[in-house]
């Protein structure tokens, strides 16, 4: 390796570099569908929720969480996963969130069966599960580490890891059967993330005020941009195409999410 003088050069800990071997092994071809949401009818029943049940800080993101499981359930071609060349259907709609933590690789909570939770359960559950995986990164970092010196050559641990990232089981354990990632800033508008195996990825950007057309008038209203990270291998884009009108639906009469 060739560097300038004064450049600084970081070693790579064993566990980090199978972090960093993690994202390799898990990218496929995929394909990707932007929406911008208008978020006016989700902020105004966000308002009345949290009225209605002090205490219970309802977000966008577990409107979002909801919205996806319950699309995934009107269309259960789309909650579909690969392994090898097998596609399997799986029997639950478990919804993975990546949760912002120290490390490059953010930790994920999965909460399982989602469809068929209330919007108060969702948001104790992501608050429950959110703290566990903070307090359990640096020791999950800690065994990571242990491995990567058993694993201590590259084109191994990649062999491994492209191995574990083809299995459904894992996947679906470890991220669940579809991801969302939301990103809390509103300088990041549109973002794309790294394929994990799931059937499909949401990658949210920042929420703000945006001129969007309303009928014949321009309005001001708060709005976000989401990604939809789509396989392939699974899905076809005419198909996904009804689902995203599923998806603006929903959000946009949120009031919808807690009568399922």
């Amino acid at each position: 390796m060739s560097i300038y003088d004064g450049d600084e050069v970081t070693k790579v800990d064993p566990g980090r570099k199978i972090l960093i071997d993690a994202h390799d092994a898990a990218r496929r071809v995929d394909g990707y569908a932007i929406m911008l949401l208008d978020l006016l009818p989700a902020k105004e029943f966000r308002g009345e929720f949290r009225k209605k049940y002090p205490g219970v800080p309802l977000t966008y993101l577990h409107l979002i969480i909801k919205t996806c499981a319950l699309v995934l359930r009107k269309y259960p071609w789309a909650n579909a996963m690969m392994e090898g060349y097998k596609i399997i259907k799986p029997s639950s709609i478990d919804v993975g969130v990546s949760v912002a933590g120290e490390e490059n690789v953010a930790p994920v909570v999965v909460i399982r069966e989602a469809d068929k939770k209330g919007l108060k359960e969702i948001v104790e559950e992501v608050r429950a599960k959110t703290a566990q995986a903070l307090r359990e990164e640096e020791a999950t970092l800690a065994k990571l580490r242990r491995i990567g010196r058993l694993l201590p050559f590259a084109f191994l641990r990649r062999m491994v890891l492209r191995y574990l990232s083809d299995k459904y089981r894992l996947k679906r354990e470890v991220v669940g059967t579809v991801q969302i990632t939301m990103m809390n800033t509103r300088e990041t508008e549109i973002m794309f993330t790294t394929a994990t195996g799931t059937t499909a990825q949401l990658a949210v950007g920042g929420v703000a005020d945006r001129p969007l057309v309303v009928g014949d008038k321009i309005e001001i209203r708060p709005s976000v941009y989401v990604t939809i990270q789509l396989d392939h291998r699974t899905w076809h884009p005419r198909n996904g195409s009804e689902l995203a009108k599923e998806f603006r639906w929903l959000m946009e009469h949120p009031e919808e999410l807690d009568s399922h």
